[in-house]
């Protein structure tokens, strides 16, 4: 039975009673691909909203807003091809940030279990940078914990062989 998961809380609810019908909500999250071009840039959840439980998304709104204002200067600065390579750099770069953010959210979600030991004992720092909203860059990429999550990943959908040695 679910409720003997956790003894301590199971005690501690042993006398609750539903007082509405159980209800669920639909996934928010978007993406929008089409997001930066000649005279249009999107920032924030302009152009992505990954999970609304998470309470980074101002953060990185924040920081896509700053790379939008670098990217606009440059761009306003330069003409033809040389423009348009600053749009696509602000791109990737955005990009970048925002799945290494939905591949945290879709483990911590799909695979909780894996989380918690990625998040409590084998790179609790790494963790923390992410959700101190350190996810743009090359850096970022480099940390362990996203290395170990994109494993993750790449085994559940069956892209990493079942029988290789898998170790977060």
């Amino acid at each position: 039975m679910v409720a003997n998961l956790h003894p301590g809380l199971t005690e501690r609810t042993r006398d609750a009673r539903l007082t509405s019908p159980v209800w669920t909500s639909s996934n928010f999250s978007y993406e929008v691909s089409d997001f930066a071009g000649p005279g249009f840039i999107c920032v924030g959840d302009a152009h992505q909203f990954t999970d609304p439980i998470f309470s980074f998304g101002v953060s990185n709104a924040m920081q896509e807003a700053r790379f939008a204002a670098t990217a606009i200067r440059e761009y306003l600065a330069l003409e033809g091809d040389a423009a348009a390579n600053i749009m696509s750099s602000y791109i990737d770069t955005v990009n970048s940030g925002q799945h290494r953010a939905r591949l945290f959210i879709d483990s911590f979600w799909q695979t909780p279990l894996a989380f918690l030991k990625l998040a409590h004992f084998d790179h609790p720092k790494d963790i923390t940078e992410f959700f101190s909203g350190r996810i743009y860059g090359d850096a970022p990429g480099e940390m362990p914990a996203i290395q170990a999550l994109t494993r993750l990943r790449a085994f559940n959908e069956g892209t990493l062989m079942r029988d290789a040695k898998f170790r977060l």
